[in-house]
């Protein structure tokens, strides 16, 4: 296995904030009306401004994982904006994880989304790094996320 400390190599630490954002909480009573909660948490002003971004679908509380807890449930990128992201897929994604979410929302108290600015890094790389860093300390990755990290984005950026 390879052993890289990215936060060294980034200047920034990797599982903390870098200049993030918060969007609006789904909050429990907003499981009455699911699908036009996620609407409007997806025409925020942010989730239409943010480009080149990783975003983290965070809990309000929590969620146990198989080495200590997280409030991380998902990793993702987009060089577009999360609208733009989102926004074209929105039934099927509602339709295929909307009982997950409602599920999240309900036992951990509310789901959130936080932008990071990648800046001038590659998406790629970082969604990358930040699974490759959530699964070293929980020892598997995000209960949302359907894959891991690609070694591959890694190779322009070690020595």
């Amino acid at each position: 296995m390879i052993e890289v400390n990215f936060e060294e190599k980034l200047k920034r630490p990797i599982l903390g904030a870098i200049g993030d954002r918060k969007t609006s909480t789904l909050q429990l009573s907003d499981l009455e009306d699911f699908e036009t909660a996620y609407f409007r948490l997806i025409n925020e002003e942010s989730a239409l401004k943010s480009k080149n971004i990783i975003y983290l679908f965070k809990t309000l509380k929590e969620v146990p994982r198989m080495r200590g807890e997280s409030d991380i449930v998902y990793i993702g990128k987009t060089k577009t904006s999360f609208r733009n992201r989102y926004w074209p897929i929105r039934k099927n994604e509602i339709k295929d994880f909307g009982d997950r979410y409602k599920y999240l929302i309900e036992k951990f108290e509310g789901l959130y989304i936080v932008f990071i600015e990648a800046n001038d890094l590659n998406v790629n790389f970082l969604e990358s790094v930040y699974l490759y860093e959530y699964l070293k300390k929980h020892l598997e990755y995000p209960p949302l996320n359907m894959k891991g990290y690609n070694l591959s984005h890694f190779s322009d950026y070690l020595d």
